[in-house]
């Protein structure tokens, strides 16, 4: 079975880097990793299924043209299990980009959720 080696093309010199210790990509510049976490509600009493989550991202890197791809990052949560951002088909969006400040993450679940799930946020 071939072993999974994420990669990158760095925009600068066209190179394909190695993603590395799941933050770092070797060789290129510029690359920024955060993770954040979003909350859909409380799971307590009457669950409310909601579609729609944001969150606030400081990120002083970003500027209004920085290019960022976000997704479930795979991790439990005191909620939800490493699975269940895949299996809710959650689909995230960097918004609201503002310079030197940082951007909005919007979520939507196409099924409704609650409960918290943390996404990586990868750009430059």
């Amino acid at each position: 079975m071939a072993e999974y080696r994420p990669l990158y093309r760095d925009p600068t010199s066209g190179q394909v880097q190695e993603l590395q210790n799941g933050n770092t990509i070797y060789g290129a510049t510029g690359i920024n990793l955060l993770q954040v976490t979003v909350d859909f509600g409380s799971d307590t009493g009457a669950i409310t299924r909601r579609h729609d989550a944001t969150a606030s991202v400081s990120a002083t890197w970003v500027t209004t043209s920085s290019i960022i791809v976000c997704s479930p990052a795979g991790v439990s949560t005191t909620q939800h299990g490493i699975d269940d951002g895949l299996f809710e088909g959650l689909v995230a969006q960097a918004e609201s980009l503002v310079s030197g400040t940082g951007f909005t993450l919007h979520v939507y679940s196409p099924l409704g959720s609650w409960g918290q799930y943390t996404f990586n946020c990868i750009g430059y």
